[in-house]
This record gives C-alpha cells, structure tokens and sequence, in this order.
C-alpha cells in the first residue's frame, strides 16, 4: 500500500448501501481528487485479454480491495462501477504507452504448483508441534453491547510479554453451551496498525453468526491490527517472515482454542471455523491442516496466492490435501483476487475432505460481493449440517 493509504481509505465509502455524490468532498487524493479509494470502481482506458480494466473498490466491498485490478465485460453495467472523465490542460500530453492493453500477473500460469510431498510436509508441520503453555494472566472485559449481544475483549498474557487477544460476541439469550466459530477476516486488518477493537467493524459481515445462536470468536491475529508489522522489502526478510508468521498463527489459534474450553458457556466439541478473503488463504485457513479441535469450516473467497511465495509454509496449496474436515467454499465466478478456475476451485480439489462432505457454492459475483442474506443461509445451513442446529 501506498504511504497515503490510511487517511485515504479512512474518509472513504466502503460496505455501504450505495454510492454518494462525486461532489461529497471525502476520500481526498494526494492530487485534489476525491473518492479515488471507495465509492465506485472507476472504469479506465486500458484493456487487459477481450475485458476492460476498473481500479479502486466500490461502495459495497471493503477497504483494503482498492489497490487491486479488476477486469469485466466493457459492455456490463455493474452497479458499483463508474468512470472519472478528465480535461487536460492544452500544453499537456497524454503518453500513448499508458494506454496500451496491459497483462496482469493473475494470467500466468500460477494454479499448477504442486502440494508438496508427504515427508516434506511432515518434516514442516513438525515446526508447528510446540508445548501449549497456560496463560499467566486472563482479563476479560466487556466492550461493546446490542440487545441481542454481549461483544467481550480477552487479553491472554503468557509469559516473555507474549500476548494473544481475542473478541467473543455471544448472544445473550441462550439455555446451553454455544458453539463458538473461530473467524479470520478480510485483509483490512493488514495494511496499517489499527486498534484491536476495530475488529469488531467485522460485524458487518459476520455479525450472522451471532443472530444464529452461536459465539462469533475473533483473534487479533498476527499481523492485524495492533499486531501490524511492515511487510519487509528484502528478500531474506520477507521470506523469514512467510516462514515465522504460519507458527505465530497456530500460537494466536491454540490459544484461543484452549481458552474456550476454559468457558462452561462454550462448546469445545464442536468448534467451527469461518474464515473471508485472506482468512480464507492465510491466517486460520492454512492451519485447519494442523489444528484438529476445529469440526467445520466456511472459506469464503478465498484461495491459492497468485504470487508465488517465497516460502512454503504460507501456501495454502501446501496444506489443503491435509485438510480433511468438512468444508464449504463460497466463490465468485469473477474473483479477481482469487480467480475462480486457477485459485478457488483448484483449492477445492486439493481439498482432502471426503468428496461427500465437501462443497462448493459459487456465485455471479466478484469477490466477496455475493448478497449478504445468501452467504447467511448458506454459512448458518452448512454448521447446522455439520455442528447441530441452535436454534429451532
């Protein structure tokens, strides 16, 4: 992300019920420009294949998907897309190279990478077999209430200053122990350091799970939020990090696992996990393949990095084989993050969960815009299958 991300994305129009004015002076560019960010993904000149190319994120996505490129049909009339017109000054001229159809690197050949083999995935996931230690210290706090929920902070201190914490939103009427579902959201959490409460904004998309009768549970997972940490831009560094950031994960995972099963108000033997956007391809996601007290999964938009990574213990190609519990993927036909043949749906048959408890559901939507009332039914339908219903 650019340096003028965060004041950018702060002022701007994101999981929204629809656009604003162009003249609503929010969102304001390094230029003078305003709503370059959110509001509406903005059509451009250049082509990319036989589809035209649109920049930004729109009113109804979420921030962080504003630096990425998406192509559509020019001839779609999309309802969160738009164009920006431009005059230019008379002296000025336009460099004919900017206007050039462009190849974007969702379009090589990325979705044959292999898994790896089985002694060198267990030579790897031997590095994830450290001692689960109690914490030192537990403070619990209530921070936010609905009149329907309870949202509470839970602060797990161990020792060498090690922390993980963690948001429970449980429902305040319930006559047995909740089934609590572990979710790892979108990638707003990563592009800047933001307070840890801010989480809780992930209500907008997950706030369901609640409504269904189940605790909505969400780790400050490492690398989000107050746990941000500047992606490194040498190369030793960065992969360092691919390999370290996977363990810190299963740590974040573990111990809040470990927690819950403290809780008489929770139900330890039936744990799901919910993970959108990058927590369906990184955190959470990669680590269902090591943690064995989670009994369902939800990934929705969420797949294998285009990218290839620099180290192995962050591919989700790696662990996806060694996935074997029930799983329900949520796709849209016109991802562009993770596209849907060469990412989604490649991940879904790597998948080692038996064929008949393994589905995939994939809309007309690009990613993660499918309709919010469908993406409920579908996430409450798949752990009342698969965990018990909690409500009747």
């Amino acid at each position: 992300m650019f340096p003028t991300a965060a004041a950018i994305t702060a002022q701007s129009r994101f999981f929204a019920d629809g656009p604003v004015s162009a003249r609503s002076e929010r969102g304001h560019g390094p230029w003078g420009t305003y709503h370059m960010a959110g509001n509406a993904r903005e059509w451009v000149w250049n082509f990319a294949g036989g589809d035209a190319v649109a920049l930004g994120s729109g009113w109804p996505e979420y921030a962080s998907n504003f630096a990425r490129v998406y192509t559509a049909d020019p001839m779609s009339r999309l309802p969160d897309h738009g164009l920006r017109l431009m005059r230019t000054l008379d002296e000025s001229q336009i460099d004919n190279t900017l206007l050039e159809p462009i190849r974007l690197l969702r379009d090589s050949a990325f979705a044959n990478r292999e898994p790896l083999s089985d002694d060198a995935f267990e030579a790897m996931r031997f590095q994830f077999t450290t001692p689960r230690m109690a914490p030192a210290e537990v403070t619990v706090n209530q921070v936010e209430e609905s009149t329907l929920w309870i949202a509470e902070e839970i602060v797990l201190k161990f020792a060498a200053e090690e922390t993980t914490t963690l948001y429970i939103v449980r429902p305040k009427a319930h006559d047995r122990p909740l089934q609590p579902i572990v979710y790892s959201g979108v990638g707003d959490c990563c592009f800047m350091k933001r307070p840890n409460r801010d989480v809780l904004e992930q209500l907008q998309i997950a706030e369901f799970i609640v409504n269904s009768g189940r605790a909505l549970v969400m780790p400050i997972w490492a690398g989000g939020y107050e746990r941000y940490e500047r992606y490194p831009t040498e190369a030793s560094a960065a992969a360092d990090r691919e390999r370290r950031i996977p363990l810190q994960w299963q740590h974040d995972l573990s111990a809040t696992i470990d927690y819950l099963e403290s809780r008489p108000d929770m139900d330890p033997e039936r744990i799901g996990y919910f993970g959108v956007s990058r927590g369906a391809s990184f955190a959470g996601a990669i680590n269902l393949a090591i943690e064995e007290r989670i009994d369902a999964a939800v990934l929705a938009s969420g797949g294998a990095w285009i990218h290839s990574p620099l180290h192995p213990m962050i591919d989700l190609i790696n662990y996806a084989p060694r996935i074997t519990i029930p799983v329900l993927m949520l796709s849209g036909r016109y991802d562009h993050i993770y596209p849907y043949e060469q990412s989604q749906k490649r991940v879904f048959n790597l998948l080692g969960t038996p064929a008949d408890k393994k589905a995939q559901i994939a809309y007309d939507t690009g990613h993660f815009t499918m309709p919010r009332n469908r993406v409920a039914a579908d996430v409450t339908d798949w752990f009342d299958r698969h965990l018990g219903r909690m409500r009747e």
